[in-house]
């Protein structure tokens, strides 16, 4: 992001071997964060909202020539973004 000293990023295990990320900005200024995950045994992201729990496809993920997984422009600010990938 823009201003890394401001970006709040934590990643938890989940049962099953899925892996969920929650990412978002201490000010309230909108941004936008590129990351990796570098393990290719995960599938592409799915955005969770946080208000309904609905899974959407996440804008900007393509995989690299190791099978990581890439997000790029991804768009976060105040409200949390999660992420959840489940295993291959």
């Amino acid at each position: 992001c823009s201003d890394p000293s401001t970006l709040e990023a934590h990643c938890f295990s989940l049962p099953g071997g899925d892996l969920a990320m929650g990412v978002w900005k201490s000010n309230d200024a909108d941004d936008s964060l590129a990351l990796t995950v570098n393990d290719p045994f995960y599938q592409d992201p799915l955005m969770v909202d946080p208000l309904t729990m609905e899974r959407l496809s996440t804008p900007g993920v393509m995989r690299d020539a190791e099978g990581r997984v890439r997000i790029q422009d991804l768009p976060i600010g105040k409200r949390p973004v999660i992420l959840e990938l489940g295993p291959q």
